[in-house]
């Protein structure tokens, strides 16, 4: 399996240890080039990415994750986002947010 590795620590916002915004996300987006990702995650089964959150991260708000990942979730679908996107942060709380942002997708896009 080929797995890409995204670091987020260049898109904390500027007041602390946090990810907040849809601009922020949208931005953050744009640089890694992620709407790349999001063809081979359509295409190739084999492919996954690992989205990594900074040790100090406090907080990710649901705004800056639908910047991030919102078109990767209606690219690819529910499926494919939830068993090829894998999260890491090595706060519980984060990697729970994460989860709950995906659950509520699922929910609103259908």
């Amino acid at each position: 399996m080929m797995k890409v590795y995204i670091n987020l620590t260049p898109f904390k916002d500027i007041r602390g240890n946090i990810f907040v915004g849809n601009a922020q996300g949208e931005y953050a987006r744009e640089v890694l080039r992620i709407d790349i990702l999001d063809k081979k995650l359509k295409r190739d089964g084999d492919f996954e990415l690992e989205v990594q959150f900074p040790d100090d991260t406090v907080s990710v708000t649901s705004g800056f994750l639908e910047g991030l990942l919102g078109p990767t979730f209606k690219n690819v679908g529910y499926d494919a986002f939830y068993a090829r996107i894998k999260f890491y942060s090595k706060e519980y709380k984060i990697t729970k947010d994460v989860l709950d942002f995906i659950d509520l997708m699922k929910l609103t896009r259908k």
